[in-house]
This record gives C-alpha cells, sequence and structure tokens, in this order.
C-alpha cells in the first residue's frame, strides 16, 4: 500500500476515526480520503491471508 492508504488504514482501523475526520486531521479533502480508502480496500481484498 502507499503512504496515503497505510495513512487511511491507521486513522480508520486502528484509530476509528471517520474519512470527515482523517480529511480534517491530514488537511486534505473528504473526495482524497474517499479515494485513499478505496484504493486500500481494493489491495485489501486481493491480499493473500495466511491463517496458519
Amino acid at each position: 500500500m502507499t503512504d496515503r492508504q497505510k495513512r487511511w488504514f491507521c486513522h480508520a482501523i486502528v484509530d476509528g476515526l471517520s474519512n470527515q475526520e482523517i480529511a480534517d486531521k491530514e488537511e486534505v479533502s473528504l473526495e482524497a480520503v474517499k479515494s485513499w480508502a478505496k484504493s486500500a480496500k481494493r489491495k485489501l481484498r486481493k491480499m493473500e491471508w495466511n491463517n496458519t
């Protein structure tokens, strides 16, 4: 994942922030955060998770 996608993941998943809260914190538009989220989710879905 890119740096921005990782930041979205940490803020949204780990910290539980909304996209609007992330946008405010990162000083970017809400649309930018939505784009990060969409790309990150796509990459996460493609990952193979090892259950061992």
